[in-house]
Protein backbone atom coordinates (compact mmCIF):
# COMPACT_ATOMS: atom_id res chain seq x y z
CA UNK A 1 0.00 0.00 0.00
CA UNK A 2 2.70 2.19 0.82
CA UNK A 3 4.71 1.66 -2.58
CA UNK A 4 1.77 2.52 -4.69
CA UNK A 5 0.95 5.95 -2.29
CA UNK A 6 4.66 6.55 -3.15
CA UNK A 7 3.88 6.14 -6.95
CA UNK A 8 0.87 8.21 -6.79
CA UNK A 9 2.58 10.91 -5.45
CA UNK A 10 5.67 10.83 -7.86
CA UNK A 11 3.05 10.61 -10.47
CA UNK A 12 0.87 13.93 -9.76
CA UNK A 13 4.17 15.40 -8.78
CA UNK A 14 5.65 14.68 -12.45
CA UNK A 15 2.67 15.88 -13.61
CA UNK A 16 2.18 19.21 -11.48
CA UNK A 17 6.02 20.09 -12.97
CA UNK A 18 5.42 18.99 -16.19
CA UNK A 19 1.84 21.43 -16.32
CA UNK A 20 3.35 24.25 -14.71
CA UNK A 21 6.38 24.19 -17.44
CA UNK A 22 3.84 23.91 -20.25
CA UNK A 23 2.32 27.12 -19.09
CA UNK A 24 5.13 29.10 -17.88
CA UNK A 25 6.30 28.34 -22.13
CA UNK A 26 2.77 29.09 -23.13
CA UNK A 27 2.55 32.28 -21.19
CA UNK A 28 5.95 33.49 -21.05
CA UNK A 29 8.32 32.58 -24.15
CA UNK A 30 6.03 30.93 -26.85
CA UNK A 31 5.25 34.23 -29.52
CA UNK A 32 2.30 36.25 -29.44
CA UNK A 33 1.08 38.21 -31.98
CA UNK A 34 -1.04 41.30 -30.94
CA UNK A 35 -3.50 42.97 -33.92
CA UNK A 36 -3.51 46.81 -34.02
CA UNK A 37 -5.71 49.04 -35.94
CA UNK A 38 -3.55 51.89 -37.32
CA UNK A 39 -6.65 53.65 -38.86
CA UNK A 40 -6.43 57.42 -38.32
CA UNK A 41 -2.70 56.98 -36.37
CA UNK A 42 -0.53 58.13 -39.19
CA UNK A 43 1.66 55.57 -38.41
CA UNK A 44 3.93 54.69 -41.82
CA UNK A 45 6.57 52.55 -42.76
CA UNK A 46 9.20 55.00 -41.23
CA UNK A 47 7.83 55.14 -37.99
CA UNK A 48 7.87 51.12 -37.70
CA UNK A 49 11.27 50.98 -39.43
CA UNK A 50 12.11 53.28 -36.03
CA UNK A 51 10.42 51.17 -33.71
CA UNK A 52 12.76 48.18 -35.05
CA UNK A 53 15.93 50.09 -34.61
CA UNK A 54 14.94 51.15 -30.89
CA UNK A 55 14.04 47.54 -29.98
CA UNK A 56 17.36 46.85 -31.38
CA UNK A 57 18.87 49.29 -29.39
CA UNK A 58 17.46 48.44 -26.05
CA UNK A 59 18.62 44.38 -26.76
CA UNK A 60 15.04 42.80 -26.91
CA UNK A 61 13.77 44.98 -23.98
CA UNK A 62 10.05 44.51 -25.15
CA UNK A 63 10.64 41.22 -26.10
CA UNK A 64 9.38 41.72 -29.47
CA UNK A 65 9.89 39.02 -32.59
CA UNK A 66 8.91 40.42 -35.32
CA UNK A 67 6.81 43.43 -36.53
CA UNK A 68 4.17 43.78 -39.99
CA UNK A 69 2.55 46.79 -41.22
CA UNK A 70 -0.06 46.29 -44.44
CA UNK A 71 -2.29 48.60 -46.07
CA UNK A 72 -4.89 47.05 -48.74
CA UNK A 73 -5.93 48.60 -51.87
CA UNK A 74 -8.58 48.65 -54.16
CA UNK A 75 -9.06 46.20 -56.69
CA UNK A 76 -6.58 46.48 -59.85
CA UNK A 77 -5.57 44.53 -62.83
CA UNK A 78 -2.80 41.96 -62.31
CA UNK A 79 -1.10 40.07 -65.20
CA UNK A 80 0.62 37.03 -65.79
CA UNK A 81 3.71 37.46 -67.90
CA UNK A 82 3.87 34.21 -69.26
CA UNK A 83 -0.13 33.42 -70.21
CA UNK A 84 -0.95 36.92 -71.12
CA UNK A 85 -4.16 35.99 -68.97
CA UNK A 86 -5.00 39.52 -66.51
CA UNK A 87 -7.22 39.05 -63.72
CA UNK A 88 -8.62 41.97 -60.80
CA UNK A 89 -7.25 41.45 -57.66
CA UNK A 90 -6.76 43.66 -54.19
CA UNK A 91 -3.29 44.53 -53.17
CA UNK A 92 -1.55 44.57 -50.43
CA UNK A 93 1.53 45.94 -49.50
CA UNK A 94 3.39 44.36 -46.56
CA UNK A 95 6.40 46.42 -44.62
CA UNK A 96 8.02 43.21 -42.76
CA UNK A 97 6.82 39.75 -42.13
CA UNK A 98 4.08 38.75 -44.48
CA UNK A 99 3.91 35.54 -42.51
CA UNK A 100 1.98 38.19 -39.53
CA UNK A 101 0.05 39.74 -42.05
CA UNK A 102 -2.62 36.90 -42.13
CA UNK A 103 -3.56 36.02 -44.66
CA UNK A 104 -3.18 31.94 -44.05
CA UNK A 105 -1.61 29.01 -44.81
CA UNK A 106 0.80 28.61 -47.78
CA UNK A 107 -0.09 25.98 -50.69
CA UNK A 108 3.11 26.01 -51.74
CA UNK A 109 6.80 28.39 -51.94
CA UNK A 110 7.26 30.83 -49.21
CA UNK A 111 6.59 34.49 -48.17
CA UNK A 112 9.77 35.44 -49.17
CA UNK A 113 11.65 37.98 -47.76
CA UNK A 114 12.08 41.80 -48.12
CA UNK A 115 15.88 41.57 -49.37
CA UNK A 116 14.93 39.92 -52.40
CA UNK A 117 13.89 42.55 -54.18
CA UNK A 118 10.95 42.19 -56.58
CA UNK A 119 8.72 39.35 -55.41
CA UNK A 120 5.08 38.51 -54.38
CA UNK A 121 2.85 36.03 -52.72
CA UNK A 122 -0.49 35.30 -53.97
CA UNK A 123 -3.47 33.97 -53.58
CA UNK A 124 -5.09 29.88 -55.00
CA UNK A 125 -7.44 31.78 -56.19
CA UNK A 126 -5.47 34.59 -58.27
CA UNK A 127 -2.95 31.90 -59.22
CA UNK A 128 -5.92 29.52 -60.78
CA UNK A 129 -7.53 32.88 -62.64
CA UNK A 130 -3.87 33.89 -64.20
CA UNK A 131 -2.45 30.40 -64.73
CA UNK A 132 -5.39 27.81 -64.33
CA UNK A 133 -2.98 25.82 -61.05
CA UNK A 134 -1.32 26.76 -57.79
CA UNK A 135 1.88 25.49 -58.82
CA UNK A 136 3.41 28.81 -59.91
CA UNK A 137 6.32 29.55 -58.41
CA UNK A 138 8.66 31.44 -60.30
CA UNK A 139 5.98 32.98 -62.60
CA UNK A 140 6.23 36.34 -63.18
CA UNK A 141 3.25 39.11 -62.82
CA UNK A 142 3.05 42.87 -63.51
CA UNK A 143 0.84 44.99 -61.58
CA UNK A 144 1.00 48.20 -62.70
CA UNK A 145 4.26 49.00 -63.20
CA UNK A 146 5.65 46.68 -61.11
CA UNK A 147 6.94 43.04 -62.31
CA UNK A 148 7.17 40.65 -59.74
CA UNK A 149 8.45 37.18 -58.93
CA UNK A 150 6.00 34.53 -57.44
CA UNK A 151 7.41 33.24 -54.20
CA UNK A 152 4.50 31.83 -52.79
CA UNK A 153 0.89 30.91 -52.55
CA UNK A 154 -1.81 31.26 -50.18
CA UNK A 155 -4.87 29.21 -49.55
CA UNK A 156 -7.88 31.06 -50.54
CA UNK A 157 -10.58 31.39 -53.14
CA UNK A 158 -9.98 35.51 -52.78
CA UNK A 159 -8.04 37.15 -55.35
CA UNK A 160 -5.22 38.88 -53.24
CA UNK A 161 -1.48 39.88 -54.29
CA UNK A 162 0.81 40.61 -51.31
CA UNK A 163 4.18 42.44 -52.05
CA UNK A 164 6.50 44.13 -50.21
CA UNK A 165 5.98 47.68 -48.93
CA UNK A 166 8.87 50.48 -48.42
CA UNK A 167 6.80 53.68 -48.08
CA UNK A 168 3.78 54.80 -47.11
CA UNK A 169 0.98 54.94 -45.11
CA UNK A 170 0.46 51.43 -42.40
CA UNK A 171 -3.10 50.69 -41.93
CA UNK A 172 -3.22 47.74 -39.93
CA UNK A 173 -0.13 46.40 -37.80
CA UNK A 174 0.92 43.34 -35.76
CA UNK A 175 3.48 43.12 -33.26
CA UNK A 176 4.31 39.38 -31.95
CA UNK A 177 6.18 39.55 -28.80
CA UNK A 178 7.48 36.59 -26.28
CA UNK A 179 4.89 35.61 -24.39
CA UNK A 180 1.29 36.69 -23.44
CA UNK A 181 2.35 38.48 -20.34
CA UNK A 182 1.43 41.96 -20.93
CA UNK A 183 1.63 41.41 -24.40
CA UNK A 184 -1.02 44.53 -25.72
CA UNK A 185 0.67 46.71 -23.05
CA UNK A 186 4.29 46.08 -24.07
CA UNK A 187 3.45 46.79 -27.78
CA UNK A 188 1.33 49.78 -26.87
CA UNK A 189 4.34 50.86 -24.66
CA UNK A 190 6.72 50.56 -28.19
CA UNK A 191 3.76 52.87 -30.14
CA UNK A 192 3.91 55.69 -27.80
Amino acid sequence: MGRIRLLLVLVLSAALVFGATAFWRFWFLLPYPVAVDCQGKEIDVETVRQWEEREARRTGALGICGIAGWTIGTEQQIVSVSTGRKGMARIMKVYGSMELAGQGELVCGRYGLPVEGDFCVITEGLARELYGSSQVLGEQVRAGKHRMTVAGVTRGKEKILLMPMEEGVIRQLAVEVKGRSQARERVERMME
